[in-house]
C-alpha cells in the first residue's frame, strides 16, 4: 500500500483575497475597495444578480446607497488583472 500526499498539489491560494479587498460586506451606503501597493485601480462595475450592468465607477469608495437591497456583483478592474466580488447589499 502506497499513501500519496496530493493536498499541496490540489489546493488553491486565494491570492485574490489577499491583493484586493471590499468591505464592508454587507454594506448598506457605500463600500471601499482596497488594493495592495503597486496595484491601480482602472475600473470598478457594478452587476445585478442577473448581470445587468447597474454602474461603472473609478474611485476606490463607491457610493451605493441609491441601490435596493440584495446581492451585487462587483467587477474590480486594476492594473494587474480583474476580479469580481460578491457583495449583500442590505
Amino acid at each position: 500500500v502506497r499513501i500519496y500526499d496530493l493536498s499541496t498539489l490540489l489546493s488553491v491560494d486565494d491570492f485574490e483575497s489577499i491583493e484586493i479587498n471590499l468591505f464592508p460586506n454587507p454594506a448598506k451606503e457605500q463600500f471601499t475597495i482596497q488594493l495592495l501597493k503597486g496595484i491601480e485601480l482602472e475600473k470598478i462595475n457594478v452587476y445585478s444578480n442577473l448581470g445587468k450592468l447597474i454602474f461603472s465607477f473609478k474611485a476606490s469608495i463607491v457610493n451605493i446607497s441609491n441601490l435596493s437591497s440584495g446581492i451585487y456583483f462587483v467587477e474590480i478592474i486594476t492594473n494587474k488583472k480583474k476580479v469580481t466580488k460578491k457583495l449583500v447589499v442590505n
